[in-house]
């Protein structure tokens, strides 16, 4: 019988992560309907927000499943809070500012961000590839930075697609809001964004990390094939929306 060392080097890291079976299904499943979400919703503004949801969540899957598969429920709930405030919430409640006071992102700099977001999204996969068996990661530090910049990029530039429902929230309780109530109301919209992408990827993660009955690197595979997906995703978003 191997030893749990030789069972990893050969499970090992000399083969790419787009060859493990996780890889190829987590791409047949999501990477077409993320790449052509933006376009299906381009003509119904109001489907907007469920759009920009849907992509936050696949790459919130990718940052928490992407952990060590051995992690209890406390770091991942750590991590899922994490990229609920830092990469959902903050960010969208940002650009919601921003646009109320005229100075979010014209279309110009929209397509930059976007831009950006979706490089990152596909410059995360690359320590995916490196990262050691998960008993060596304990000097893991950075991995997953990436990925929090990409969706609190795109969560920023997306931010005004939710504007109708602060609007909305807001004249709940009165009629002609002032503006600490209608500030209120949007911090609600993007807490309330944030817990949604944050639980939903929290259970998504959790799925992912059960692929390590496989192999130690098919949850890496799996969140490496959703971050390919979104990152099309978000170039769609960019080519659609702006």
């Amino acid at each position: 019988m191997p030893t749990p060392s030789a069972f990893d080097l050969g499970d090992g890291a000399a083969s790419p992560l787009w060859r493990e079976r996780a890889f190829g299904f987590t791409l047949v499943c999501f990477g077409l309907g993320a790449a052509a979400l933006p376009i299906a919703v381009s003509g119904a503004p109001g489907a907007w927000p469920l759009a920009t949801l849907v992509l936050l969540v696949l790459l919130a899957i990718a940052y928490l499943g992407a952990a060590a598969p051995a992690a209890g429920a406390g770091p991942g709930a750590l991590r899922s809070l994490r990229f609920a405030i830092g990469a959902a919430a903050l960010p969208m409640l940002a650009g919601l500012l921003a646009d109320a006071i005229g100075m979010g992102p014209g279309g110009g700099v929209a397509l930059l961000l976007l831009g950006g977001g979706a490089l990152l999204a596909l410059a995360a996969i690359a320590p995916l590839e490196v990262a050691p068996p998960p008993q060596e990661e304990s000097a893991r530090t950075s991995r997953g930075r990436a990925i929090l910049a990409a969706a609190a990029l795109f969560s920023f530039v997306t931010a005004p697609f939710a504007q109708p429902h602060v609007d909305g929230v807001a004249r709940r309780v009165a009629s002609e809001p002032p503006a600490a109530l209608w500030l209120v109301a949007a911090l609600f919209v993007a807490l309330l964004c944030g817990g949604l992408v944050a639980g939903a990827g929290l259970a998504g993660g959790a799925l992912v990390r059960r692929l390590r009955y496989r192999s130690f690197r098919a949850p890496r595979a799996a969140a490496a094939a959703l971050l390919l997906a979104t990152s099309a995703g978000i170039a769609g978003a960019a080519l659609t929306w702006y």
